[in-house]
């Protein structure tokens, strides 16, 4: 679904060290594996959750779904975040949900704030100051080419 991902492509997992408890025992997570961070991908291997993936969490509070606090679930099949509570995120954040006609949402992270369309993943550039994602040309002014080093969305350059 997203061969060639410029947003994909830029996560890497990195092992995280290995935690130990009160008793110097190996902290594992509930699937068995080590806990792991996010950081550049250099080679083919997929992205491994993050934490707050793993555990359920919400990428924005760190807390878990409740009655009052429902997940959105980011469908991006490589996402390392994944769960965002729906009172978390903005609401242009949660229009394209209603904007797809299909039963997919992706989170800021992986779809254009600007356009909302999975499209041109080799465009999209994520804001170093909150993560969320932009087509080169839907920046405003728009631009030809992914920007060399930081970039800032207008809401973070302010």
């Amino acid at each position: 679904l997203h061969d060639n991902c410029v947003v994909c492509e830029r996560l890497e997992i990195s092992e995280a060290k290995d935690h130990l408890n009160e008793n110097d025992q190996l902290v594992m997570l509930a699937n068995g594996s080590r806990e792991s961070s996010v950081s550049i991908m250099e080679s083919d291997e997929r992205p491994e959750p993050s934490r707050t993936a793993i555990s359920r969490l919400c990428k924005h509070c760190g807390t878990c779904e409740d009655e009052d606090k429902r997940f959105l679930i980011c469908g991006h099949s490589q996402c390392p975040y994944k769960y965002y509570h729906i009172r978390c995120l903005k609401t242009s954040q949660i229009a394209s949900f209603q904007k797809q006609n299909n039963h997919c949402w992706y989170c800021p992270s992986c779809l254009c704030r600007a356009c909302f369309l999975d499209r041109d993943d080799d465009l999209i550039v994520l804001c170093d100051g909150c993560d969320e994602a932009y087509h080169t040309y839907c920046m405003k002014p728009p631009r030809s080419s992914i920007p060399k080093g930081y970039w800032y969305c207008l809401q973070c350059n302010v």
